[in-house]
């Protein structure tokens, strides 16, 4: 396999090719896109397969265009999405993909392997799957206290290789774009606009209208994760987004009945309070793995109490007002 200088030296038959865009959302993080897209350049390409590049730039002013190379060995496809926020930005991607067989997001903070392409379209073709979610590794600008790093506020949950999933985020995701249009889900819900979550309540809306994602469990994906992201606040910030998630798929829906309402805010406060004894076992052990776990799960607890009582953090309106790079 090798990387392609254009799309008749990758595939010589036409009618045989897999056509795989790869979807790249970004909000002025000119560097952190630089990266990426030298990874993307030392990609392995997969057989019979053309691979292209989307970046869709949510900033109007433009400025991902200055971090895009003159010389590069993949079509790039560039458009800026006005509408602030990263649902817009998802959806303008798969509207660029509609003539692709995949599409395959990623983060504009991530670097990925050279197998990245090659490993995902083997687990959708050999499990014959809609979507693969995968998994991320991360590495961080500094060391993050120890509770935080091993209480799991970054981990995916532990998942088989290959295994059904419910959902997956776009960090790391394959989607077969057919399937997207057939099933009528192709854009992304606006009003988690500056919430997050978009990409885990479309991808658990394409599971219910049929569709099978699979889980794979090789990190090929590897994200930086920046100093201000360590930071005990944002994790707990982070952790309360989660609760306020979990809560939304529980119920499937942003507008709960009031008996899911109570069942909701139960279940929320039940987390908070078992998180105090088990924060003091960890602290009487000192244990950061069993203290930190207890604090993430007692701050999602409190993100579904306050999805029960109907609110919704907005963490990334301030990221597009203060020009900072936004993926959620």
């Amino acid at each position: 396999m090798v990387n392609p200088v254009s799309d008749a030296e990758q595939v010589p038959d036409e009618s045989s090719v897999i056509r795989v865009a790869i979807g790249i959302c970004t909000h002025r993080r000119l560097e952190g896109l630089k990266s990426l897209l030298v990874s993307i350049a030392a990609l392995d390409v997969p057989a019979r397969s053309v691979l292209r590049v989307i970046v869709v730039d949510n900033d109007s002013t433009g400025s991902a265009e200055a971090a895009l190379p003159q010389d590069f060995p993949l079509q790039i496809t560039y458009a800026i999405e006005k509408m602030p926020g990263i649902p817009a930005a998802r959806s303008r991607c798969v509207a660029l993909a509609e003539n692709d067989d995949y599409i395959l997001f990623v983060d504009d903070d991530e670097r990925v392997a050279a197998s990245w392409v090659v490993e995902m379209l083997a687990s959708a073709q050999e499990e014959a799957a809609d979507g693969v979610g995968g998994l991320v590794a991360y590495e961080y600008d500094s060391a993050p206290p120890r509770w935080i790093a091993e209480g799991g506020f970054f981990d995916a949950p532990a998942t088989p290789h290959r295994a059904v999933i419910p959902f997956a985020a776009t960090n790391n995701l394959l989607l077969h774009v057919p399937t997207l249009h057939r099933l009528g889900v192709t854009t992304f819900d606006g009003s988690l606009q500056f919430s997050g979550g978009s990409d885990v309540e479309l991808t658990s809306r394409l599971v219910r209208a049929g569709a099978r994602l699979v889980w794979h469990a090789h990190p090929l994906v590897t994200e930086t994760v920046p100093a201000e992201r360590i930071s005990i606040r944002w994790c707990l910030k982070r952790a309360i987004r989660t609760g306020e998630g979990v809560a939304r798929l529980r119920v499937g829906s942003f507008t709960p009945t009031l008996p899911q309402r109570l069942f909701i805010l139960v279940l929320g406060l039940a987390k908070v309070g078992g998180a105090f004894p088990a924060l003091g076992v960890g602290a009487l052990q000192r244990n950061p793995a069993v203290v930190g776990r207890a604090v993430r799960g007692g701050m999602r607890g409190i993100g579904m109490a306050r999805f029960a009582f109907g609110r919704r953090g907005a963490e990334y309106a301030s990221r597009h007002e203060s020009g900072a790079g936004v993926t959620a």
